[in-house]
């Protein structure tokens, strides 16, 4: 299905040339406004400066400044895709620069932005003022062969304000890169780079990738895969993590089969299934410079050392573990991980008891060996979810809850009352996003 077929508004890309700056000293040289050719919400500016200076870029709608860019570093070379612009708007768009205590602006320059592809759902909001952010998510009908699926970039209006359709059914995870200049996405049996223009960037393809990656500061990935393995005399799929150097270099750390006890994991217990579990999240520890790592059949989440390639500890919600686990049922399935001060969020899509999904937070108390469910929230309904999901602490004690098939994104207070709901018609799905703070566009 072609994007540019389905844009509503557009009639093409917008490009203004060297339009001149209205500065006295001519500071800004050499401007020139681009509308990119795929995604018709989004506009590069570029400028030149003598000397370098910070800059940034502003974006008025009606008169009134409604998105600015961060300053950038000192540079003499700027460019800047300003992202965050609603659909079908004309807007001005002003670039300033800050030389000493004064700031030098160009002229403003009217640029209008395009339409969205048809297919994307129509969003029933309700807002009591949510934290400032962009949500950017995978979109799909979720039916296997359906062509309309993408990845889209909501603000707190439900507007879409950055979108792709170069994706695909197996695109369950897209996040922003480290440095903020594009974004990385699975698709079938590929990771993806795409700059915020929309055009891919880099590909790297394994037929045995699967669910979920992570970045780290240096640029290697984090990644999952998934192979056949021999055990008991029959073929049996094994789930390794692995990590992606930035030279293309491939290295596994870690492999479940190898690390069975280190989970309290019984293989005899899973022959009918023949699977080593189903790894489906992976995260990034810092402090302990390990690799956080969900299998959701087994409700195992354990800590991979980098370095060694060992099982730091691990949670088996239903017994076994390092960590003992209390206060809650076991869960049968789980999708993405976050640890921050010892406390684990997770999406639970099912426990033992109920088939309603809810996003949990478990306490780690390594020196008592513990590991306690401390808070759950289910919605204030049953949200029966069979498959991802997503939860995200946000500034200022806010937390976002993905109920993915379910067709809602919540925001929730510290009082865990929602201030931003996104509902849809069940039918569609959204897989696992990120919130992006807006004060960092």
């Amino acid at each position: 299905m072609s994007l540019l077929s389905l844009l509503a508004a557009c009639e093409g890309p917008q490009y203004f040339g060297d339009t001149g700056a209205s500065d006295a000293g001519g500071t800004i040289q050499g401007l020139s406004v681009e509308q990119a050719e795929l995604v018709g919400q989004v506009y590069t500016l570029s400028w030149g400066t003598a000397e370098a200076l910070p800059g940034r870029v502003q974006a008025r709608y009606d008169g009134e400044i409604v998105l600015t860019s961060p300053w950038s570093e000192a540079t003499t070379e700027h460019v800047v895709d300003l992202v965050g612009l609603k659909p079908n708007r004309l807007y001005e768009l002003q670039v300033q620069v800050q030389d000493g205590d004064e700031v030098l602006s160009s002229r403003r320059i009217e640029a209008e932005t395009g339409g969205i592809p048809s297919w994307l759902p129509e969003l029933e909001v309700s807002s009591s003022q949510p934290p400032e952010g962009l949500f950017m998510t995978p979109v799909y009908l979720g039916d296997p062969g359906n062509e309309a699926h993408g990845i889209v970039l909501y603000d707190t209006d439900g507007d879409v304000v950055w979108h792709t359709e170069e994706a695909s059914l197996d695109t369950i995870q897209t996040t922003v890169s480290r440095d903020g200049s594009q974004l990385i996405h699975l698709d079938t049996q590929a990771l993806v780079w795409r700059n915020w223009r929309g055009e891919e960037t880099r590909r790297f393809e394994h037929e045995q990738i699967h669910h979920s990656f992570a970045e780290l500061p240096d640029g290697t990935m984090g990644l999952i895969f998934v192979h056949p393995t021999e055990y008991g005399g029959d073929y049996w799929l094994d789930q390794s993590m692995v990590e992606l150097a930035p030279d293309g270099t491939v290295e596994t750390v870690w492999t479940s089969s190898e690390h069975l006890d280190a989970m309290g994991i019984d293989a005899d217990d899973w022959t009918d299934v023949r699977k080593f579990g189903h790894a489906n999240a992976l995260s990034w520890l810092e402090e302990e410079d390990a690799w956080l790592l969900g299998l959701s059949e087994w409700g195992v989440v354990v800590a991979v050392s980098r370095s060694t390639g060992e099982v730091l500890w691990s949670i088996n919600t239903a017994g076994g573990g390092t960590l003992e686990f209390s206060g809650g049922a076991p869960w049968t399935m789980q999708h993405r991980l976050e640890l921050r001060d010892d406390a684990l969020l997770a999406y639970v899509n099912s426990t033992e008891d109920s088939q309603c999904a809810r996003a949990v937070e478990v306490e780690l108390d390594h020196a008592a060996s513990t590991a306690t469910q401390v808070w759950s929230y289910e919605g204030g309904t049953c949200h029966s979810t069979f498959a991802l999901g997503y939860a995200q602490r946000l500034p200022d004690d806010h937390r976002l809850v993905t109920w993915s098939t379910s067709g809602v994104i919540e925001v929730i207070d510290a009082a865990d009352e929602p201030v931003l709901k996104f509902a849809t018609d069940f039918g569609y799905a959204f897989g696992y996003g990120e919130w992006i703070d807006r004060s960092g566009w």
